[in-house]
């Protein structure tokens, strides 16, 4: 059994989107009633049944790094080990530690 099967399945709905730069949207979804952060977490965005699709599909994996600038190389280059695309990592460097 993969260690991705433990992983609850949670469903949200779109709140609202926008366009905050060219060809570049935000979206905000509604936080699921029983969803709380844990360190280590990602995400598969699937949409359901959408209008159109491209060549990846429904689904989206997302990786989201915080910290410090060290730590979010390191956590880059271990993302890219096992050859997640660098598209979907979203990171912010905190200075000051």
């Amino acid at each position: 059994m993969s260690p991705l099967a433990t992983w609850p399945i949670l469903m949200t709905k779109l709140r609202s989107h926008e366009e905050v730069a060219e060809q570049t949207m935000a979206f905000r979804f509604e936080k699921p009633v029983t969803w709380t952060f844990k360190t280590g977490q990602f995400i598969d965005l699937t949409l359901i049944n959408p209008p159109e699709t491209d060549s990846e599909g429904n689904t989206r994996c997302l990786y989201y790094i915080a910290g410090p600038s060290r730590m979010v190389g390191d956590l880059r280059t271990m993302l890219a080990n096992p050859g997640v695309d660098e598209d979907d990592i979203r990171a912010e460097e905190l200075i000051g530690y």
